[in-house]
């Protein structure tokens, strides 16, 4: 039981943090907005046929979260609320992820936990917006947490570490998709995982 409290309290915290967020969505605080309505027709031509990559017209901030967000438009009714719900479930991922980075920062799950339950109930803004369907913000930071998270693993031997790179790749394109603010978190994991990589760059090669 003592081993799996860490994880029974990161269950816990996810909980309430859905919990919260599914109950905001229904106050007057989440009044519906043009930028989400964007979104909305964005996934409406999804199921159309039509395929975007950027936000509306834009030439940035990637449409990942509308392809997510379109198969809950088709099974259930098309409401701000079911919109929503996709930002509900990626900031659960964010938290988890949060929870697997601090524990491999701090080598502590405990740490892990703290870490995601002060996210969970961190600033206004994180709460608001975190919810709102403005496209690539939370697609942005999960991506980037994995990013993260696969730098701080690339210290890993043999083939995994192969893994752990395309892994690293992957994100750290999705992030800059998402949203080029991610450059913030990329740049740093970058520097990291070349150092942890040392002579071992080549071998990462194909």
């Amino acid at each position: 039981m003592r081993r799996n409290a860490p994880l029974i309290a990161l269950g816990v915290i996810v909980a309430i943090a859905v919990g919260l967020r599914v109950y905001v969505l229904t106050t007057p605080l989440m009044r519906f907005e043009g930028d989400e309505g964007v979104t909305g027709v964005m996934a409406q031509d999804i199921l159309s046929g039509d395929f975007p990559v950027y936000f509306g017209v834009q030439s940035y901030q990637g449409a990942l979260e509308q392809y997510l967000q379109a198969p809950l438009l088709w099974l259930l009714p098309d409401t701000p609320f079911v919109l929503r719900l996709v930002q509900v479930a990626l900031i659960a991922l964010i938290l988890v992820a949060t929870y697997l980075v601090a524990h491999r920062v701090t080598r502590s799950r405990w740490g892990g936990v703290l870490a995601a339950a002060l996210l969970a109930v961190g600033p206004y803004y994180f709460l608001w917006k975190g919810i709102k369907s403005h496209g690539g913000y939370d697609g942005a930071l999960l991506a980037g947490l994995v990013m993260v998270l696969a730098a701080l693993m690339l210290r890993v031997d043999g083939r995994r570490r192969n893994v752990v790179a395309l892994v690293l790749g992957i994100a750290a394109g999705v992030a800059i998709w998402e949203n080029p603010t991610s450059l913030y978190m990329v740049i740093p994991a970058a520097i990291w995982a070349i150092g942890s990589a040392r002579g071992a760059l080549l071998r990462l090669l194909p």
